[in-house]
């Protein structure tokens, strides 16, 4: 969580500017403006980690979803190559020349399907 290691480093800088802000507050008079925009300042990393925290609980859960999607094309792309292949072996058994047209639309789905497959792969 480098979010975190950053947060911790800004805690620190906060904490010094909090420590020069109380050397101010000795010296100085602030008017209610300033004292409120300093609070907000020293108290926002507090608020702002649980923002963090659901970033990485959704970019979790998005890449939980994706990996699932992606398993799920593979195994459909898995599927229909399977069932080309069995078309393409069939194509051994071709030998009627009154079947040639036929032959020849069969031969053009499957190459149809193949681009279709080699598109949604890339």
């Amino acid at each position: 969580k480098q979010w975190y290691q950053r947060r911790v480093r800004v805690q620190k800088n906060i904490s010094d500017a909090a420590k020069r802000l109380h050397f101010l507050l000795d010296h100085y008079i602030f008017d209610e403006q300033e004292v409120e925009l300093n609070r907000t300042t020293l108290n926002w990393p507090s608020k702002i980690a649980p923002v963090f925290e659901e970033n990485d609980d959704i970019i979790a859960d998005a890449k939980k979803e994706g990996e699932t999607q992606l398993g799920d094309r593979r195994e459909k792309v898995m599927l229909d190559l399977s069932k080309l292949m069995v078309k393409v072996e069939e194509f051994n058994e071709c030998g009627d020349m009154d079947m040639m047209q036929q032959y020849v639309k069969d031969a053009m789905q499957v190459q149809k399907k193949i681009n279709d497959l080699t598109a949604e792969i890339e």
